[in-house]
């Protein structure tokens, strides 16, 4: 007789049987399954980073007292697994991608957890924008601007290096930059922004552009004439000559 059994817990097999005088007999027999291993979470130093060749350190949460053997997999399929036998783990990615790093744990009895986890790994290089608040209008043109930096649809700081404006101002670095410029010349400029990711996302250095276009003001005259039966005013349905 087999049995297969789905859940932990204690269990009572009965098993009867009667014989050829009639004799009826009970045999039974007591037996624990054993909870697999749960495997909570795992973790990485930095998940993101903007280009490969980078070492990532990886821990995971397993919820056994006594486990054996705990397999990485670390979502190339080209490369093997790693038998660390701990829960922590070190790979170095040498390519851009996402990767789905899984686990495999094992405990003294034998029992087994498997896990993976889709894009953990994200190796690619940011999304910039520079954000402004106007890019064009007449001078003197003030313009408000910011960068939206994320990297694989997460949002990361980054360090802003210098800014130049592209109208012959001096470009801004450090505590000068402000984050608004006027532009008091009229043209089509193209302003770039230059920075870098912290150094635990790889530290790469990037630059962003945008043009600004400033025009000039119209001239208008300081007075309006009309020409009218009278200076000032007029009646319905008379024809008035504006110059």
């Amino acid at each position: 007789m087999n049995h297969l059994f789905l859940t932990s817990g204690l269990f009572t097999v009965y098993d009867s049987s009667w014989n050829a005088a009639g004799c009826f007999g009970v045999a039974f027999k007591s037996i624990y399954v054993n909870p697999n291993p749960v495997i909570d979470s795992i973790t990485a130093d930095v998940p993101f980073r903007c280009t490969p060749s980078d070492t990532v350190h990886f821990t995971s949460v397993v919820t056994d007292s006594f486990p054996t053997s705990v397999i990485w997999h670390f979502g190339e399929p080209l490369l093997g697994s790693l038998d660390t036998a701990y829960s922590d783990s070190v790979h170095i990615y040498n390519n851009s991608g996402q990767y789905a790093p899984s686990i495999k744990v094992t405990d003294a009895i034998g029992c087994v957890s498997n896990a993976v986890f889709s894009n953990f790994i994200n190796i690619n290089p940011p999304f910039a924008a520079i954000k402004v608040t106007v890019d064009s209008g007449c001078v003197p043109l003030i313009v408000g601007y910011s960068d939206s930096v994320s990297q694989n649809g997460h949002p990361v700081s980054i360090i802003v290096d210098s800014v130049k404006y592209g109208d012959g101002s001096p470009t801004d670095t450090g505590i000068n930059i402000t984050g608004s410029h006027t532009y008091d010349s009229i043209g089509r400029f193209m302003m770039y922004h230059y920075y870098h990711l912290p150094g635990v996302l790889g530290g790469c250095s990037y630059a962003d552009s945008l043009q600004v276009s400033a025009g000039d003001t119209p001239l208008v005259a300081n007075k309006m004439h009309a020409v009218s039966p009278y200076p000032d005013s007029t009646c319905p349905q008379t024809l008035v000559r504006f110059y």
